[in-house]
């Protein structure tokens, strides 16, 4: 019962703080959408709210993974916990920068430290868990594709 409700709270601590992050931006993005001008490769604004859900998730099933191993001890849970909420304040602040105020460059810089806390994020899930390490790729490879996406916008507009 206890492996449950780790995995329950880390997924909703993850997905709350995403939804939480899309809500405050939910007025700046949609006139970002109606107003900026998209790169090629833009996938339709509908793609995002649910390829963040589906990564949301999978960074709190990679941190119940970790808390839930038995490999894992006091220290490397403690910074597993630490590097995950680091990177959930990195991903919490940067559609506030890019949608609300508008800080394209700005953004793109601080995804490139929201890339970094991710892959450091990853390297430490992988001392405890392979799979909490595997599940982080689609986020790395997205976090990628976004930073493709935000200098992009950063040069059109």
């Amino acid at each position: 019962m206890k492996k449950f409700f780790t995995f329950l709270l880390s997924i909703a601590a993850s997905v709350g703080t995403g939804f939480l992050s899309g809500y405050l931006t939910r007025g700046a993005t949609a006139i970002y959408n109606a107003q900026a001008i998209k790169p090629p490769l833009n996938p339709p604004a509908l793609v995002f709210p649910i390829v963040w859900a589906i990564l949301y998730t999978l960074m709190g099933i990679s941190l119940a993974l970790v808390l839930t191993s038995p490999k894992a001890t006091r220290d490397a849970k403690f910074v597993s916990t630490a590097f995950f909420i680091l990177n959930l304040c990195f991903c919490f602040l940067w559609p506030v920068w890019f949608f609300i105020f508008g800080l394209y460059w700005f953004a793109f810089v601080w995804l490139l430290l929201l890339l970094g806390t991710a892959i450091l994020m990853t390297l430490v899930f992988s001392v405890t868990s392979k799979w909490a390490a595997i599940l982080q790729i689609p986020y790395i490879v997205w976090l990628l594709f976004a930073g493709y996406l935000n200098v992009a916008v950063a040069i059109l507009n």
